[in-house]
């Protein structure tokens, strides 16, 4: 029988031990012609990437294995988030993978041993390993990015290229250099033909970049180059991603946001056609922002097909591409989000799934072979978790709901009614019928990080924990979000700092007005970019009687001057110039000035070994809110970077939250 309780006090079966000890993440897949392989973070091993090598069909004989032992962890550092990390031969099983400890580039074959394919070389890393097509003892090149830091902390000192790795020797050729940032190297089925993504700073991968092809000349010998290189798109203020050649190699697919949305082109491989629509246009994207390297969203599937998975609604939905008459057809699917996509055959996709009430799965679509789409069968290659029934009962989990607000404008919006997009979770317990006769419950406000990036739908154990718990959770997709086109993300454009922290602000008191939260007792929690938007409101506002930052940043002049190559000059564009430029938008943005206007309970969560954001941004924080009699807890993470990866961390840093917000609503 269910019970009531109040609102944020309510017992779960989800425990910080349960979602640390049972559960792991999927990253990257990958398939060859005997089985699937991905890699999964294991919090309970201080979140190491195992690449993992599953049976594409049911065997006694054989079963889910790692490819390696414990001492190696398949994760690269290039640009700091990674991505790109290990490439498969599809016909030998061979795999190609960077270790994260030294970033070098090992290969291990099936019952084999990893060795190392580069050179020890301490400053040199790798991503977007790309065997050759006809990878073999007279063929054995593998493109990819290498990433040199010729000094450890200056980061103009950083060179990112495009090269050739000979894995019998390990040496490496530089094939194109000059531009900051290099991406998404792809062999054309010839094996002579090249394409990649290259952009200059100030420039994000989403911001503007461009599309690259050429045909390597000399491949094996010490003076290969690339010849006859050509840009294939123009205009500036456009971004493409995530290139494909189709399979017989006459055209060239990729993702390009020339319409404000990103869809899908295509363009006739060594011609001098310009792109053309590979698909009608949509007022959806197709692909996320490139924060990390080598991500997939659509594959092409034969001459004739392809999937495609566009954000509607914040929700991710597949359809079947006809690339001949560029129409598509939606696929009915038990997922809202998808992470990552790979083609397995003509008509079967790996892919990453998350679903409305589930935790997220590594599964095969499958389609029949006349492609109709009421054929279509999703299968379970692995879960992230095992929910237990007799533990977790079925109704436990909380179901995220879209929903959009017309709220008052902000920065260059300001004395405008724009668009707001939210996912609000309800309180939800199987046990519990609710709380107290008249309570609204407390919100839990979850502030995205990026800022350029996207809060998506689907089951997150970090959301079931606060929800099975009694606590509203409403995660904000601010002015600046992706997933709503480029117009959508430009809203932050000088503007970080204003606009999202005033949508936030806004989100609460739509909430509160529609009745579904209790707007005096709200907590607001971000990381990273989020962290910043935190501590921000914080300072800007009484709404919130708790915040929550993890590797936040108090001080954004710090920021610009002490971060990575990778997002050295982000903050140019999103707050409207350099520090030099404009040293007093950077003071009176930063929330580490307003400290003392910081009226809500405070803690800070970080880790020591944050590259992208140091700990000296949280250390900073603490001393002025306390230095102006505020109350603030900061928690320090041995072994932590930009994220927590340990099950321990994770664990502590569940609890001391939950234990916040319970004495400030309680």
């Amino acid at each position: 029988m269910s019970i009531k309780a109040p609102f944020g006090s309510w017992d779960s079966p989800i425990s910080a031990d349960l979602i640390t000890q049972s559960a792991i993440s999927f990253g990257e897949i990958a398939s060859s012609l005997k089985y699937t392989y991905h890699t999964e973070g294991r919090a309970s091993e201080g979140g190491r990437e195992v690449i993992v090598r599953t049976p594409l069909k049911d065997s006694l004989e054989e079963k889910a294995e790692d490819v390696y032992g414990p001492e190696f962890n398949a994760r690269s550092r290039v640009h700091e988030y990674g991505g790109g990390a290990f490439h498969v031969i599809k016909e030998t099983d061979e795999v190609f993978f960077i270790n994260f400890s030294d970033s070098r580039v090992y290969s291990v074959k099936p019952g084999g041993s990893p060795t190392p394919i580069t050179k020890d070389l301490k400053n040199t890393r790798y991503s977007s390993l790309k065997p050759h097509p006809l990878f073999s003892t007279t063929h054995p090149y593998l493109l990819a990015i290498q990433e040199v830091h010729e000094d450890p902390v200056d980061v103009s000192k950083v060179y990112n290229s495009l090269a050739l790795i000979d894995v019998r020797s390990g040496e490496t050729k530089v094939l194109q250099s000059g531009a900051d940032f290099y991406s998404s190297p792809r062999w054309a089925p010839d094996g002579v033909s090249i394409c990649w993504i290259l952009w200059n700073h100030p420039n994000m991968p989403w911001e503007d970049t461009q599309l690259w092809t050429g045909q390597i000349e000399g491949l094996g010998e010490v003076g290969a180059k690339v010849i006859n290189s050509k840009r294939i798109t123009s205009g500036e203020e456009t971004a493409v991603s995530q290139p494909t050649f189709s399979e017989d190699g006459k055209w060239l697919y990729f993702v390009w946001d020339k319409t404000g949305f990103s869809i899908l082109y295509r363009v006739k491989a060594g011609s001098d056609e310009k792109p053309e629509l590979a698909m009608e246009k949509i007022k959806s994207d197709i692909v996320s922002p490139a924060w990390r390297l080598d991500s997939s969203r659509y594959v092409l599937l034969s001459d004739k097909y392809a999937l495609i998975t566009p954000s509607i609604k914040s929700i991710m939905v597949p359809h079947l591409l006809d690339l001949i008459t560029k129409t598509s057809t939606p696929i009915p699917s038990p997922f809202v989000v998808f992470s990552e996509i790979r083609r397995i055959s003509s008509t079967s996709v790996l892919l990453v799934g998350l679903s409305a009430t589930k935790p997220s799965r590594l599964a095969i679509l499958t389609f029949p072979t006349s492609y109709d789409v009421p054929g279509v069968k999703f299968t379970t290659v692995k879960s992230s978790a095992v929910v237990d029934e007799k533990v977790i009962p079925p109704g436990t989990f909380s179901e995220g709901k879209g929903l959009e607000f017309d709220i008052p404008g902000a920065g260059n919006d300001e004395g405008k009614t724009v668009n707001l997009n939210v996912l609000f979770y309800p309180p939800k317990n199987a046990r519990y019928a609710g709380g107290n006769d008249g309570e609204k419950p407390p919100a839990i406000v979850s502030i995205h990080g990026g800022p350029t990036s996207q809060s998506l739908p689907g089951h997150q154990w970090r959301i079931q924990y606060y929800t099975s718990r009694g606590f509203a959770f409403v995660d904000v997709n601010y002015g600046g979000s992706s997933g709503y086109g480029r117009d959508y993300i430009n809203r932050l454009r000088g503007n970080w700092g204003v606009v999202d922290v005033s949508d936030t602000i806004e989100a609460v008191k739509a909430c509160t007005a529609q009745g579904l939260i209790d707007g005096k007792r709200v907590a607001i929690i971000g990381g990273s970019a989020g962290g910043f938007t935190v501590l921000a409101a914080l300072t800007k506002s009484d709404v919130f009687a708790v915040g929550i930052s993890s590797y936040g940043i108090g001080d954004i002049k710090l920021l610009a001057d002490g971060t990575h190559k990778f997002e050295s000059q982000y903050l140019f564009k999103l707050v409207g110039g350099t520090p030099e430029e404009i040293p007093e938008i950077y003071h009176d943005r930063s929330p580490a000035y307003h400290a003392q206007n910081i009226k809500a309970s405070l803690l800070l969560l970080q880790g020591l070994d944050d590259k992208v954001v140091p700990p000296e941004q949280a250390q900073d924080m603490a001393r002025r809110v306390e230095a102006a009699g505020g109350k603030v807890e900061a928690v320090y993470y041995e072994g932590e970077g930009h994220g927590f990866r340990q099950a321990k961390n994770i664990k502590d840093s569940l609890e001391r939250s939950l234990s916040h917000m319970r004495r400030a609503f309680l």
